[in-house]
């Protein structure tokens, strides 16, 4: 893996400290670092600095939808290039859906007038997102899609799909891993605090590059046992980065 080690990339990450990002920055890993507050944009842009392969998004996430507001969040908005993570969530948060789904529609029709990219958190509320979503073309890289039902219809509105830790683990993510285009097949950590639930034993720093390159062995073998031929790590590892770069370019402006 050390021939590709430059190709790596982590299309979705929360970064807790500036270590997490010197590590990006150090072995040239390409990511999307999601901010969901002033402070977390604030260190995320001041780490990430003059790096033009690591980008920070911004969003209100679900979990924090009864209590930060689009107009608190609009300086944050304008700035991002690309709005997530956003969405909603039926499992991990006592949220109310009512108090989610009109900060989720916000934002929604924000980044759909524009023309900016959307990281989508879907857990246990898959339908009521997918059937949100279609009201309001765009681009949208759903991140650690675990569910085996509605995988065809997010597909077939050319979703980018991001591949968590627990591709190992959960049968819907391994199945789904399979399935997903060439051109629309990203990889993620979620966070060195994800990898650690994930995966069941404590990840640090100096764990993280070792777990992306893990993840896509294991992406890679998944994959290549399916289609019944053998596929390169490093194919894949160039495959998934040139992918987010597709995710993350600016996104024309419509025709008049």
């Amino acid at each position: 893996m050390s021939t590709c080690a430059s190709l790596l990339s982590d299309a979705h990450c929360h970064a807790d400290d500036a270590r997490f990002v010197a590590a990006q920055r150090k072995y040239g890993v390409s990511s999307v670092i999601s901010c969901a507050n002033g402070d977390q944009w604030r260190h995320a842009s001041a780490w990430i600095g003059d790096s033009l392969s690591i980008r920070a998004s911004f969003g209100i996430h679900p979990w924090d939808a009864d209590r930060y507001r689009i107009a608190d969040a609009m300086p944050y908005l304008e700035q991002t290039l690309i709005v997530g993570e956003i969405g909603l969530d039926g499992e991990w948060t006592d949220v109310p859906l009512a108090a989610q789904l009109p900060v989720f529609e916000a934002q929604l029709d924000y980044a759909s007038r524009r023309r900016k990219p959307v990281v989508l958190h879907t857990k246990s509320r898959e339908r009521e997102v997918l059937e949100l979503i279609r009201r309001y073309p765009n681009r949208y890289m759903v991140h650690w899609y675990a569910c085996d039902r509605w995988q065809d219809d997010y597909l077939d509105l050319g979703c980018y799909m991001s591949i968590g830790p627990d591709v190992t683990t959960d049968e819907s993510v391994r199945r789904l891993a399979a399935r997903i285009p060439d051109d629309r097949l990203l990889v993620e950590s979620d966070g060195l605090e994800s990898l650690t639930w994930a995966m069941g034993r404590e990840y640090g720093v100096d764990d993280y590059v070792d777990a992306l390159t893990g993840l896509l062995r294991s992406l890679t073998a998944i994959r290549a046992a399916v289609r019944g031929r053998a596929t390169d790590v490093c194919e894949v590892a160039e495959m998934t980065r040139r992918n987010l770069a597709s995710f993350c370019v600016p996104i024309p402006s419509r025709p008049l």
